[in-house]
């Protein structure tokens, strides 16, 4: 299963200067139990920001780039499109989760490749530099949604036949 995970503001911020604008700590928990065991496919600036050179641990780290760096890094791959990143996911984990940035998002959206979104949003509203991109949300299902200290947690479905 590919999936978003993502946390937003309700009106879609997403990051501010390569970093989440707010902290919460129940939400960062969601996050590494969630990704946990799986893959995750981000883009360079989202692999930048994690401050990690050998990426999330427990989890492969596919990264979206035209630019390899031009050493070693082990548990990351480096791939040049959105569709080799999401293959290369998938021989690592059946599930994989598309964790940023927001041209990340907007590829994964577009081109249909995502089966769930798992969204954290935001409960005050944050200044910001990135957005989520938009989405018809008519073609999402939410099966779940749990309150928790400053963010309700989501989880939604594509639906079928939309």
């Amino acid at each position: 299963m590919v999936s978003i995970i993502a946390a937003m503001t309700p009106s879609g911020v997403i990051g501010k200067n390569n970093t989440l604008p707010w902290h919460l700590p129940e939400d960062l928990k969601l996050f590494k139990a969630n990704t946990m065991g799986g893959s995750v496919v981000m883009g360079r600036n989202t692999f930048d920001s994690l401050k990690m050179p050998n990426g999330l641990p427990n989890r492969h780290n596919i990264v979206i780039s035209t630019q390899a760096p031009n050493f070693a890094t082990p548990n990351v791959t480096w791939a040049n499109r959105l569709d080799v990143a999401i293959e290369v996911g998938k021989g690592y984990s059946d599930n994989v989760f598309i964790i940023g940035g927001a041209n990340v998002y907007a590829q994964v959206l577009e081109q249909d490749c995502v089966d769930a979104m798992l969204i954290s949003m935001v409960d005050e509203e944050y200044e910001g530099d990135v957005k989520f991109p938009n989405v018809d949300w008519a073609k999402w299902e939410m099966i779940e949604s749990v309150q928790h200290t400053g963010f309700i947690f989501k989880k939604l479905l594509k639906r079928k036949n939309i």
